[in-house]
């Protein structure tokens, strides 16, 4: 950009205005969409915000290559640009599409970028879309414990399922809402965590239920949480097969070492 003269001291435009303007052109480009300007610096330095409300007025309806996910995202992206909510009804709107669309993975994307905004935690249309993607979410988790998904989408899954639940802990600070879904979320990896075959996968969950059943505010549910944790440990532990690696079993005792400490400091 600077061999180009983009980037000089009479030009209006940033660094991080330019990378963000060339993102958005990739974008809408890939897409077959319209860009309004053909110029970096022009394009750079528009009103996002109205650019975006203008896309979603004209070509909500366009899914090309099965690109209507992509799209929502990119208009809630210029809608929040700089961490800001610019236009709060096109981010409601935006939230209500992917949710009539069963979004889950573009709700989780949208939702991880707006909880990082001051003062939208509360927001109902938020709330909303969590919960929403939480089910579709944890639907595939359920599927792929009990076999019905391929081996091949485990790491995808798995991750996926982790994001959620640092989503959910993040949101649940002072929110009556937000902690009733910390301990939805909290109660259903629990009861699937007998039919995780896995080690690893078992050692994943257990070390995420339990750092979220320990930010659970009401006293007797973070403890009843967290002995349910405690107790599927030592269940396992009776049933180690002496031929099993005795790091594995190490392993599955370090996971849940935290639990026990926290359920001794709320007795």
């Amino acid at each position: 950009m600077k061999e180009e003269g983009l980037l000089t001291r009479r030009s209006t435009c940033s660094l991080n205005q330019c990378a963000f303007g060339s993102f958005v052109a990739k974008e809408i480009e890939d897409m077959g969409l319209p860009l309004p300007h053909s110029d970096l610096i022009q394009l750079s330095t528009m009103n996002f915000s109205s650019y975006a409300r203008s896309l979603w007025r004209h070509h909500r309806h366009v899914d090309n290559n099965g690109s209507r996910g992509r799209l929502l995202v990119l208009l809630a992206e210029m809608a929040t640009k700089d961490n800001r909510i610019h236009d709060q009804d096109l981010v409601s709107s935006l939230l209500r599409e992917m949710i009539r669309l069963n979004l889950t993975r573009t709700l989780l994307t949208t939702c991880e970028r707006l909880v990082g905004i001051s003062g939208t935690e509360s927001d109902e249309s938020l709330r909303e879309a969590m919960s929403t993607a939480a089910k579709g979410i944890l639907a595939d988790f359920h599927r792929f414990v009990h076999g019905s998904l391929t081996k091949c989408v485990e790491k995808e899954v798995l991750e996926t399922v982790q994001r959620l639940g640092k989503l959910v802990q993040r949101t649940a600070y002072g929110s009556v809402k937000g902690q009733q879904q910390m301990v939805q979320f909290c109660t259903y990896l629990v009861a699937l965590m007998p039919h995780m075959q896995e080690s690893n996968m078992r050692n994943s969950m257990l070390e995420m239920v339990s750092a979220a059943a320990s930010q659970i505010e009401e006293d007797s549910i973070r403890a009843s949480q967290l002995s349910s944790l405690k107790a599927f440990r030592d269940d396992q532990s009776l049933v180690v097969n002496n031929d099993r690696k005795e790091a594995e079993h190490d392993s599955l005792s370090n996971a849940l070492r935290n639990v026990e400490l926290s359920l001794l400091a709320s007795e």
